[in-house]
């Protein structure tokens, strides 16, 4: 029974691969063919109707403007014959471009825009289509577009960079970000409330050197409205740390001029780091020790030493002492 099964199916598929080789196939599929193109010839030789879409571009009435709205696809609804739609569904439509410059611009400062009449949108569209064609409607057939006042505006630049100098180093003076300003010039809707640009998020550590450092901007929404690719870097000066003591006098507030204060000690050593350039420049008039009386009751047994006045490049790291002994007394009114 196999067998004969086997037989029967190698029959029939030497059959068919004979069929499909043969000259009679050939003419048969020649005949489909000559019927299909015939059937699509009379298919499409009629009128049709169709939607089509149509893109719109818009360019602004002037340099003091921009367009808010996104551009936008019509839809149009078109009678013609077949083969002309059908090539127009295959190879699109151009895009249209309307010049806004040609329009009343509305509405009022905090919202302005123009109004395109269908009238125009038609006219317009239809120097897309042939005399033969015909345009059944277009959607939307009005269209508002929003505007917004050109903005130009320069914000600085804040870095969000962390920078750690090496043990035995310090910062000199501020980090400087340069330059400190960026311009940006768009539609004051997106700008205006564009107070600052930050850089990216990074840290840097040990530095011992003075040195520049390029910074990315975390700016990816604003980079259009740039004015130029500013090259922004990172001015860090570093010095190298030396210590050192100063022995200076210590002076009492008093609010109550009635009451004198003497200190013992009346004076405290003042020991600091500096920068190895400015050392020099260390003395003793740079700084002011004082001690104050409070007023509350019971008086402390010493008064703490505080230093008033210290330079922007000494860093204070102790008092020596760091409390005095006082005594207290009053004048004679």
């Amino acid at each position: 029974m196999r067998k004969n099964i086997g037989v029967y199916l190698d029959r029939f598929f030497t059959s068919t691969r004979k069929w499909f080789g043969s000259k009679r196939f050939s003419i048969y599929l020649y005949c489909v063919a000559i019927a299909t193109f015939i059937w699509f010839l009379m298919k499409f030789s009629g009128s049709f109707t169709t939607q089509l879409p149509v893109h719109v571009h818009y360019t602004a009435p002037s340099s003091k403007w921009y367009v808010m709205n996104e551009d936008i696809t019509l839809n149009v609804d078109v009678r013609g014959f077949g083969f002309s739609l059908m090539w127009h569904k295959i190879s699109g439509l151009n895009d249209v471009v309307v010049d806004l410059s040609n329009f009343e611009i509305k509405g009022d400062e905090l919202d302005p825009f123009i109004i395109i009449p269908s009238d125009f949108i038609i006219s317009k569209v239809s120097k897309l289509f042939s005399e033969d064609e015909f345009i059944d409607g277009i959607y939307p057939s009005i269209l508002k577009v929003d505007l917004s006042h050109a903005l130009n505006k320069k914000v600085p630049v804040v870095s969000r960079v962390e920078v750690y100098p090496e043990k035995g180093y310090k910062l000199k003076n501020r980090i400087q970000v340069l330059p400190s300003k960026v311009e940006l010039s768009g539609p004051a809707y997106v700008l205006a409330n564009i107070l600052q640009v930050n850089t990216k998020v990074d840290t840097i550590r040990g530095i011992k050197e003075s040195k520049v450092i390029p910074l990315t901007l975390d700016f990816d929404s604003l980079k259009e409205w740039l004015v130029s690719e500013n090259k922004v870097e990172l001015k860090i000066n570093v010095v190298e740390l030396t210590s050192g003591s100063i022995e200076i006098p210590v002076l009492a507030k008093v609010d109550d001029p009635q009451t004198s204060v003497k200190v013992l000690p009346t004076k405290v050593t003042v020991f600091y780091q500096v920068g190895l350039v400015d050392y020099q420049l260390v003395n003793a008039d740079l700084f002011k020790a004082y001690v104050s009386l409070p007023s509350t009751n019971p008086l402390p047994d010493k008064l703490k030493v505080s230093i008033s006045d210290i330079p922007d490049f000494v860093e204070i790291t102790r008092i020596e002492p760091p409390y005095v002994e006082y005594l207290i007394s009053k004048k004679q009114p």
